[in-house]
């Protein structure tokens, strides 16, 4: 079936705002969720599938809780699966007492597959973690309404 393929890349969603001050976390370097989610809107208003890729770093793992990535080897060999699980949580916005993350991004992913519409993310090196099964699960869920008619696929970069 015919269809539109758009692409882009390096969103780079992190933590959001904190909650307390309402001011963006200094790391987070995505601060449009209000014209990201109009865009969405405007690329899935249309009747032919559309499939939306996103080309590497959707979320920015290592500005979310940096803590994790100044391990040394000796003490720890990179981020766990547990410490990707809070990074992605935060980036949800599914930890409101520790940040806002990017709640309204997510919901207007899932607007536009709801649409019919697919999405295809590739993991870039900022967002690896989407390979650990747990992270991905939770990402997948945000993201995809069941019975959806589109697709939502994650590639390895």
């Amino acid at each position: 079936m015919p269809h539109t393929v758009y692409i882009l890349s390096d969103l780079h969603l992190a933590a959001g705002r904190e909650p307390a001050s309402g001011e963006w976390d200094d790391l987070d370097r995505f601060r449009d969720d209000d014209l990201f989610v109009a865009l969405l809107g405007v690329l899935g208003a249309v009747a032919t599938p559309v499939e939306l890729v996103i080309a590497g770093d959707l979320i920015d793992f290592p500005r979310i809780v940096p803590a994790f990535s100044e391990m040394f080897p000796a003490e720890r060999l990179g981020a766990s699966t547990a410490d990707s699980l809070e990074r992605t949580m935060l980036a949800l916005g599914q930890s409101p007492t520790a940040a806002t993350g990017h709640p309204a991004v997510f919901a207007a992913l899932r607007r536009f597959m709801a649409n019919g519409h697919s999405i295809t993310i590739v993991t870039g090196e900022r967002d690896i973690d989407l390979l650990w099964p747990d992270v991905w699960a939770l990402v997948f869920d945000a993201i995809y309404p069941p019975g959806a008619p589109g697709e939502l696929r994650r590639r390895a970069f």
